[in-house]
């Protein structure tokens, strides 16, 4: 069986005119899951043609900039939640069984917008550390790495960012390039390795795609002890 899995998340951005990029990038990579945010009818309908590889998918269909999407050539399990904003939790049924919760906040720009994206991260909290499997919590979480909502939830659950010995690999804005910040993110718990992780080129939004090659942690063999 294939030992490790690749995934791509991509905050596509509502106003990207910039289809064929897209297009390419998605076939360049082949990933055996694709998040993809800022997902609305428009996109829906240039992509799914290119997205057909892919049996199983879980959408929320937006006007707005808070659609979302996960495609998956692994068999999976998926719940949808709309609190203002849609929440994807997915369950792998593969043989190394695996989460993946998709997330996409406001950004944080009022007390109310703040207190949800809290409310967000509480709530990944208890998910994570109420279960002993493999964990991956992907987005674009609308926060920095040097924030405090983030740092708390870092240190509440001990997740770890995937960027640790990669670089700052900003995502957001593009146009800043290597000098802006990783709004854009990939966490797990530690019943994940990470082979790679890397920021994917410019294809017309204002966030960089993020990918992620990442294998299951295989349990410790018990060891038999004989006796004479």
């Amino acid at each position: 069986y294939k030992e490790s899995r690749t995934i791509v998340s991509f905050n596509l951005w509502s106003q990207n005119r910039s289809v064929e990029s897209v297009k390419q990038l998605l076939k360049e990579q082949n990933a055996d899951i694709v998040i993809l945010l800022e997902y609305t009818e428009e996109w829906h309908d240039e992509l799914k043609a290119s997205l057909s590889t892919y049996p199983y998918h879980k959408m929320r269909i937006r006007s707005d900039n808070f659609g979302m999407a996960v495609y998956s050539k692994l068999a999976m399990e998926t719940n949808l939640k709309i609190n203002d904003v849609p929440q994807i939790n997915a369950k792998f049924l593969t043989h190394d069984l695996f989460y993946l919760l998709v997330r996409h906040p406001r950004p944080p720009l009022n007390p109310t917008t703040y207190q949800a994206q809290i409310e967000m991260f509480d709530e990944l909290e208890d998910f994570v550390n109420n279960t002993s499997k493999p964990v991956i919590v992907a987005g674009d979480l609308n926060t920095s790495s040097f924030s405090y909502s983030f740092d708390q939830l870092i240190h509440a659950t001990s997740l770890i960012d995937t960027r640790r010995g990669f670089g700052l690999q900003a995502t957001w804005p593009s146009l800043l390039g290597q000098f802006g910040i990783a709004l854009d993110h990939f966490l797990i718990n530690n019943k994940i390795n990470i082979v790679e992780r890397r920021v994917l080129q410019d294809v017309g939004s204002d966030h960089f795609p993020i990918f992620l090659e990442m294998m299951i942690k295989k349990p410790p063999q018990l060891v038999r002890r004989r006796f004479n």
